[in-house]
């Protein structure tokens, strides 16, 4: 009976953690794509509600021709409607999450669609921290390259 009682707490124990993280997995994507669709709609506004904007909140961006652009907080802040997307869309898979406790970076690959059906191709990673209950973006890290 104590081996079945045994058996019973640790099956129950990994399956409440592995759907705790699912559900966190499932938030983090969900703010991945809202800010993203945010960017696309040249939203500002809808895109800063996705991140929590700090002193240390950074973006770096390495473009196809080696260009590296960086992002700040405070650049983040005053954005102009220019530096958003003009339309299109993306779609992202082979995500990775390593999640620990409000704290999370995720990796996954993004293809982007322009308007004029040109793609591009990146490898992106999230730093995200969950603030009052939600997960928020603190940094970008973006790599475009030719396939």
């Amino acid at each position: 009976m104590k081996k079945l009682m045994m058996v019973l707490a640790i099956f129950s124990t990994t399956f409440f953690t592995v759907q705790a993280q699912t559900a966190d997995e499932t938030a983090i994507k969900t703010v991945i794509e809202a800010e993203t669709q945010a960017w696309h709609e040249s939203s500002t506004q809808k895109q800063i509600s996705c991140w929590n904007i700090q002193a240390y909140s950074k973006s770096l961006i390495s473009l196809e021709n080696g260009q590296l652009i960086v992002i700040t907080e405070a650049d983040a802040k005053n954005a102009p409607a220019q530096t958003q997307g003009d339309g299109g869309s993306s779609s992202h898979n082979n995500y990775q999450f390593k999640i620990n406790g409000n704290m999370a970076f995720v990796h996954f690959d993004e293809i982007t669609t322009a308007k004029d059906g040109s793609k591009r191709y990146s490898r992106e990673m999230r730093v995200m921290e969950r603030v009052s209950g939600a997960w928020k973006i603190v940094g970008v890290s973006a790599h475009f390259y030719k396939p």
